[in-house]
């Protein structure tokens, strides 16, 4: 984790997140994915590419339309600005809600989903 979640910006709208929300930001990159073991008891890694993603966002639709949150579910290559307490990532990607998108009408927050990046890493500034 780097630092409280503050707000995210998917295609230009901005959401907040509430302060219980642990994003996870995964840099991705190649990495090592897995092993595989030989018949003399000795192993080696397996790399394979991980894609950069966040993952468990969860925003406030309190202020802005969950309609149009929506709306962005399946369009690829939006802007996504992600500020965290103590750093911003910057990258082009998708929404993914595997279980759909749904909103608690108590607390207008959303169900959890996952950004992926379309680029090879995610841009960094403090």
């Amino acid at each position: 984790m780097a630092g409280a979640s503050k707000s995210i910006r998917i295609d230009g709208v901005g959401f907040k997140i509430p302060a219980d929300v642990e994003v996870k930001v995964i840099t991705g990159g190649r990495q090592i994915t897995g092993s595989q073991t030989f018949g003399d008891a000795t192993s080696e890694g397996i790399e394979g590419v991980v894609a950069p993603k966040l993952g468990g966002v969860r925003v406030s639709v309190k202020d802005s339309s969950f309609d149009s949150l929506k709306s962005k579910l399946g369009k690829q290559n939006m802007s996504i600005i992600y500020e965290s307490g103590t750093k911003t990532y910057e990258f082009s990607g998708y929404i993914v809600a595997s279980d759909g998108l749904e909103v608690d009408t108590k607390t207008d927050i959303t169900s959890d989903f996952d950004v992926i990046s379309n680029d090879p890493e995610m841009r960094t500034s403090n």
